[in-house]
């Protein structure tokens, strides 16, 4: 393990390292992870461990893996930092980019109800500062976000406040349709429903 440059740790013991593209200016930073909590966490990542083990790539008892060329390097070492309990590393905000960043890998890698409510603290105070209007937020990323990570109280929060400050045919809503966005499609079919519910309460 001495021999491997650019090791970075989320589990100090652990016995897999994911190479990213790069992490905080280092080229080709390696992840130490634990491969129980990973193998728990995700089918996915269970499966890449499995397969590595299966193809010979490892270093001693450490498997090797390599993150996708597409993976977010900071959203993946958030998603990392949150499945292995390292409330110490992480930030106390989030910008709604980066959040939107997290929500994507977690549905790629299948492991919404792994995270519980860790993404809660951030949700919470995009959503006050929204409702407040002390900060500007685009509100629609944050349904998507919610929506991704299946955070059903803040998915209806920032529903409510889409659906009250945006027309129902708005450019938002059917730009991201018509431009063949999966995730939007999926939420597209629920919202004429959901606006006249919010605008026509019984």
């Amino acid at each position: 393990m001495a021999n491997i440059p650019n090791v970075i740790d989320v589990a100090p013991m652990g016995t897999v390292l994911m190479t990213v593209s790069e992490l905080a200016g280092v080229k080709s930073a390696k992840l130490r992870l634990s491969k129980d909590m990973l193998t728990i966490a995700s089918p996915i990542f269970a499966d890449m461990i499995t397969k590595a083990k299966r193809a010979g790539s490892t270093y001693g008892d450490v498997v090797l893996i390599d993150a996708a060329e597409d993976d977010d390097p900071e959203a993946l070492y958030l998603l990392f930092n949150i499945l292995h309990n390292r409330n110490e590393k992480l930030p106390s905000r989030l910008t709604v980019e980066a959040l939107c960043k997290l929500a994507k890998m977690v549905e790629k890698y299948q492991c919404a109800t792994s995270i519980g409510r860790g993404t809660t603290m951030w949700f919470d105070r995009l959503h006050n500062s929204a409702k407040a209007g002390t900060v500007a937020v685009d509100v629609w990323k944050m349904v998507e976000a919610t929506f991704l990570l299946d955070e059903p109280m803040f998915f209806a929060r920032f529903t409510e406040l889409w659906v009250l400050s945006e027309p129902l045919a708005s450019n938002t809503l059917l730009t991201a349709v018509r431009d063949g966005d999966v995730t939007m499609k999926r939420l597209a079919g629920e919202y004429s429903i959901i606006s006249r519910s919010c605008q026509n309460p019984r």
